[in-house]
């Protein structure tokens, strides 16, 4: 897959630098500049001279392969992109310009310009990266808690007698007695002696004692 990004962050700047970077220093070594500026030429008319016609095809691929990237309907957004990646070939045609300017040979000049992108491209996103993160470090997922409880759940009447008790209480008379006959369930299948004998009155819980 065509990743633009990373074609435009990385290799754009590579590209214009490579075609930039004897702007000046190169001519200076051969001769080429002094020959050229006894003819009446000024040194700042020459640079921009030469570094617009070297430097207009990188900006035109780069423009064009933005705009071919871009979508239907989002006009606004692709201007906005087309300037981005125009103010970004510019920054780096004024820094090769500008290093060209003060360099005394192209292998210096090759050297700097090489260091300016490493610093500007891979070690300044990082240490921006890294300082974010430790001003603001990105939330932890919280850990689930899991509580146990020492105390057993309470049964209910049902659970020790077997469903055989709740179907037939007349069946076992004394093990009603450790259940309360206030649950619907049993005081609708026992008899009315058999209850006021075994239940107490004021009884109404509905779990096993």
């Amino acid at each position: 897959r065509f990743d633009l990004a990373f074609v435009i962050i990385w290799l754009y700047p590579l590209f214009l630098l490579a075609f930039l970077y004897d702007l000046m220093a190169g001519d200076r070594e051969s001769g080429t500049l002094r020959l050229a500026l006894s003819q009446g030429i000024s040194p700042a008319g020459w640079l921009c001279r030469r570094a617009l016609a070297r430097s207009l095809p990188v900006l035109g691929l780069a423009l064009v392969a933005t705009l071919l990237a871009g979508s239907a309907g989002y006009e606004l957004r692709l201007a906005v992109a087309l300037a981005v990646v125009l103010i970004y070939g510019l920054f780096w045609a004024t820094l090769a310009v500008a290093i060209n300017a003060v360099s005394t040979s192209a292998a210096s000049a090759a050297s700097t310009l090489g260091a300016a992108w490493v610093a500007l491209v891979l070690v300044a996103p990082t240490l921006i990266n890294l300082a974010a993160e430790s001003l603001y470090p990105t939330p932890s997922r919280p850990e689930p808690r899991v509580t146990c409880s020492r105390t057993p759940p309470a049964r209910s009447c049902s659970a020790p007698f077997g469903p055989s008790i709740v179907a037939n209480p007349r069946s076992n008379p004394k093990l009603l007695q450790r259940c309360l006959l206030g649950w619907p369930s049993f005081r609708a299948r026992v008899p009315t002696p058999i209850a006021a004998a075994t239940s107490p009155p004021t009884a109404r819980s509905r779990f096993c004692n």
